[in-house]
């Protein structure tokens, strides 16, 4: 029941047994080179096998046709590594239309020493300098090649190990150097995330408005203090400037009418706009569209869409990077923006969270209690985080309101859930993220039979 992300124990890796499952599989894919050893014991859930290794996750599904039944699972996605597409290069590189980004010819041999895009996936992001190392992200793993060194000296970044923050790397493990806390994962993840949005530009933090923030490429996601079950855009594109005047009447000619601002969403960008939450997530238009530079635009109340006929067709619309603009203004792109300048030191680095359910078993109808301790990375008592707390029930995510911590560092929450069957498992995660520091913990607890 308890979680902490600067305290747990280290998994050493030759401890823990392969899964008999995915024995031949790690052997016709390169074994420890590509995956590392298993830091995870097998598990299984929903009739499926599941296995972490320091640098994949590994999936059984035995209802599969056979040859077909181990699949690595997408952890750069859920770690937030991948980017917006750009357009394929003129010479070098295997451009994948799927997701818009081309594998370094540097990284090709390793790229192929695991099997290829069916074990590692497609590139999610393009291949960057990252300190002496050349780093490209894929969809199930990641690769790095020293800058001076030969395509041989190529190396598998540790994705399990990131993906299991509760599980301390050893100082060897090549974790991927742009992974981050998600806290808005389960609003990203259904429309995009990172390859939608742009890759995060900080670590969450504090607004002055005492908000949840995270400063993304494209966008900048919060979740308001007056509504804590929900996650929004900030209004990036009503800050550009005032809306135009209104259009006088709807046309099916011209594209889908909001009437709520009198504009167009024009049908290049329409079927976008749906898929994207519409009116909720990205805003009413603003204006109508326009060529600018030669780009065909729209912009709305939280982003400016575009129409890329350089990018693959299903690719075409992507979000203007409004995102960075604003985190060039709040801090420095990659620090975290700070609220008033604090009475004592700034906390900076990783937060120790320590989280308990009130009730292990959780009786119907009965509410449950949620304590959290939070305490600075070296080990004083944080009072006055809020922390953030996100409990995954079957009708969907709740987010209880959360008192800011005591002298001791201590809060808690209550929440009553419907609609749980006798053994059912509640889930929750609990965010912190203020100053420089950030922290992460998870927590279950079951309903009573």
């Amino acid at each position: 029941m308890l979680a902490a992300c600067a305290s747990s124990p280290s998994a050493p890796g030759s401890s823990i047994p392969t899964a008999s499952e995915f024995e031949s599989y790690l052997a016709a894919h390169g074994g420890l080179r590509t995956f590392g050893h298993p830091i995870i014991e097998r598990q299984e859930e929903s009739g499926r096998i599941h296995q972490v290794f320091a640098n994949a996750e590994l999936v059984y599904d035995p209802a599969l046709p056979e040859g077909a039944r181990i699949s690595p699972a997408p952890l750069g996605y859920s770690l937030g590594l991948a980017e917006p597409p750009v357009p394929a290069p003129v010479s070098e590189g295997t451009y994948f239309e799927a997701t818009g980004h081309a594998l370094d010819p540097r990284l090709k041999l390793g790229f192929e020493s695991a099997g290829g895009e069916p074990v590692v996936g497609a590139p999610i992001a393009e291949a960057a300098a990252r300190g002496a190392y050349l780093v490209q992200y894929f969809e199930n793993l990641g690769l790095r090649l020293p800058l001076d060194g030969s395509s041989e000296a190529f190396e598998f970044l540790a994705y399990g190990y990131a993906s299991r923050r509760q599980i301390r790397a050893p100082a060897e493990a090549a974790l991927p150097p742009d992974a981050r806390a998600r806290p808005f994962a389960l609003f990203l993840d259904p429309y995009g995330g990172e390859a939608v949005f742009g890759r995060a530009l900080s670590e969450a933090y504090a607004a002055p408005d005492g908000a949840l923030e995270q400063a993304f490429g494209n966008a900048v996601l919060y979740a308001p203090t007056d509504s804590p079950g929900s996650v929004r855009l900030r209004p990036l594109g009503s800050a550009l400037g005032p809306p135009e005047p209104p259009m006088t009447g709807s046309s099916d000619t011209v594209g889908l009418y909001v009437p709520a601002s009198g504009h167009f969403v024009l049908w290049a960008f329409a079927e976008f706009y749906r898929a994207h939450g519409g009116e909720a997530v990205l805003g009413v238009p603003l204006e109508e569209g326009k060529t600018v530079e030669g780009v065909l635009q729209q912009r709305f109340e939280n982003v400016v869409l575009e129409y890329r006929p350089d990018l693959p067709p299903h690719l075409a619309v992507q979000l203007a990077p409004l995102g960075a603009s604003h985190a060039g203004t709040a801090a420095p792109a990659g620090e975290t923006p700070q609220p008033a300048p604090p009475s004592k030191q700034v906390c900076s680095g990783v937060a120790g969270v320590i989280t308990q359910p009130e009730s292990a078993i959780l009786a119907a109808g009965t509410v449950q209690r949620i304590a959290v301790q939070v305490v600075r990375p070296d080990g004083s008592p944080w009072a006055g985080a809020v922390p953030l707390i996100v409990v995954h029930t079957p009708q969907g995510d709740l987010y209880p309101p959360v008192p800011a911590t005591d002298s001791e560092g201590r809060t808690s929450a209550a929440l009553s859930i419907e609609g749980l069957r006798p053994g059912e498992i509640v889930n929750y995660e609990v965010v912190v993220a203020a100053e420089e520091c950030t922290g992460y913990a998870i927590g279950q607890f079951a309903a009573g039979m």
